[in-house]
């Protein structure tokens, strides 16, 4: 262990192997690794029947609504969501379906490959997943990533991980992660990672904390080469804690690889994210930013429960509200840990920004005393 419980992720380089192995891999960012070139573009459907019927009847209603109660449009559609709207759009439970919507992808395993020729995680890390994960479909159908992976980390044998399942399109691109769909830590095991999960669930290697309010055990601290959070943290209320238990697991110079919804995907998680997000949080705590990417699917009506509601609680509803689209989009950012300091929340300010409040310059010093921030960096570098 290093100074302060945290121990060093120190570069090693790959093998001559892994580099030849991976030499006709293209680097992710010139990759086209959206989500339409992975999973296909579906047959888009009206996801409500009765929308139709509901259609020809607000514009009946606007043509006439003066017949219902005087006044052409916005009164007709009053007396349409006072009256009428049981008969077509009310639904006694408005919480959506459960849809099992994400997994470990096959671009994860680019990111991997990259990691390892560059050097930045050793042969043998320590891995951490925020969230036990699941292998989707597109990382069980690339046999050949999954073999060049195993070259760059020294593994001989071939992997064992099972084959793809029949899936579906939860709606867009995105396609339904089978409930027995393999854990990733079979993948982890294979290349002979010392593996952990953050996570509730009682599965094997996993550390059950609460996301929201529990902090890391002391023997954790700085312990881990890679920590991943591929698509847990958009489920958790408080966002500060999720990102510090990132940041304390995380050891120096070690690699947290984030993959979480930046649009649509309406009833996943709690949040979605931005890039500005993992600005401020790098800007905070120092982070080196490793890789970054944006994914963007086919666009999709919005989900019927998503209508449902809006117009429940809207008597101005018109026909273009229920054609309204969205697309699920996903945000890749892999950073780089480069200080042991205590973690620091990321505060939406300009650079430069000062404040005469001690406590707020205390609590976020690197953003408010860059002079320390560049001391901390000469005593540690």
């Amino acid at each position: 262990m290093g100074t302060g419980g945290y121990q060093s992720a120190r570069q090693s380089p790959p093998t001559p192997d892994c580099r030849a192995a991976t030499i006709r891999t293209p680097h992710p960012l010139l990759r086209d690794t959206s989500a339409a070139t992975i999973m296909g573009t579906p047959r888009r459907r009206d996801p409500h029947p009765d929308r139709r019927r509901l259609l020809i009847l607000i514009d009946e209603l606007h043509s006439r609504g003066d017949r219902r109660g005087g006044g052409r449009g916005n009164r007709g559609v009053r007396w349409l969501h006072m009256a009428n709207w049981h008969l077509y759009y009310a639904s006694p439970n408005r919480e959506p379906t459960p849809e099992r919507q994400m997994g470990v992808g096959s671009d994860f395993l680019d990111i991997l490959i990259e990691l390892r020729i560059s050097g930045l995680v050793p042969i043998r890390p320590a891995v951490a997943e925020i969230g036990a994960q699941q292998l989707d479909n597109s990382f069980l159908e690339a046999s050949e990533l999954l073999a060049k992976v195993g070259v760059c980390f020294g593994v001989k044998e071939q992997s064992r991980l099972p084959l793809p399942r029949l899936t579906h399109i939860v709606h867009g691109d995105l396609r339904h992660l089978d409930a027995a769909a393999p854990a990733a830590r079979l993948f982890w095991s294979w290349l002979g990672f010392e593996y952990a999960a953050i996570d509730i669930d009682g599965s094997p290697g996993s550390i059950p904390l609460d996301l929201n309010y529990d902090s890391i055990p002391p023997l954790t601290i700085g312990k881990y080469h890679i920590v991943t959070n591929l698509g847990t943290t958009e489920h958790v209320a408080n966002q500060l804690n999720a990102f510090k238990i990132i940041h304390d697991l995380t050891a120096i110079n070690g690699i947290m690889i984030h993959q979480l919804p930046a649009q649509g995907m309406f009833n996943h998680g709690l949040v979605n994210y931005n890039f500005k997000f993992f600005w401020m949080l790098a800007r905070s705590n120092d982070y080196q930013f490793i890789y970054s990417n944006y994914h963007q699917g086919s666009p999709y009506e919005l989900p019927s429960n998503i209508v449902d509601f809006i117009a429940s609680l809207n008597s101005n509803l018109r026909p273009s509200h229920l054609y309204y689209t969205g697309a699920d989009s996903s945000i890749t950012v892999v950073m780089k840990k480069t200080l042991n300091i205590p973690f620091v929340p990321p505060l939406d300010v300009a650079t430069g920004t000062t404040t005469n409040f001690e406590t707020l310059r205390q609590r976020y010093w690197t953003v408010f005393n860059p002079d320390e921030l560049r001391r901390v960096r000469r005593e540690q570098g």
